[in-house]
């Protein structure tokens, strides 16, 4: 049997946490601040030592940008992505969605 939703979600919150440490950021909802795309491309420039690109704006513009920068950055070093994590780019917060086992 898997994990609770619950469990899945602080567990994987911990670990984000435990790298955007090393550049002076933390998330308190792993859905919710990772929305805006401006924490995940953070994740993901501290997990490859890459710098991205970023929008700096807070319109919901500037946020999808940010995803996208995010979800090219993945598909350009061929991770696949599987669930939910295809929302973002929609503007969609996983955890409003229906999960399966």
């Amino acid at each position: 049997p898997f994990p609770s939703f619950e469990v899945q979600k602080k567990t994987f919150t911990k670990w984000v946490n435990k790298h955007l440490m090393k550049v002076r950021k933390h998330i308190n909802d792993l859905y919710e601040d990772l929305r805006d795309g401006h924490n995940l491309v953070s994740l993901l420039e501290v997990l490859s030592g890459v710098k991205l690109p970023r929008e700096k704006g807070r319109m919901r513009f500037h946020r999808l940008q940010n995803v996208q920068i995010a979800l090219d950055f993945l598909k350009q070093r061929q991770v696949r992505l599987q669930g939910h994590l295809g929302l973002w780019g929609q503007g969609t917060s996983p955890h409003k969605q229906q999960w399966s086992s």
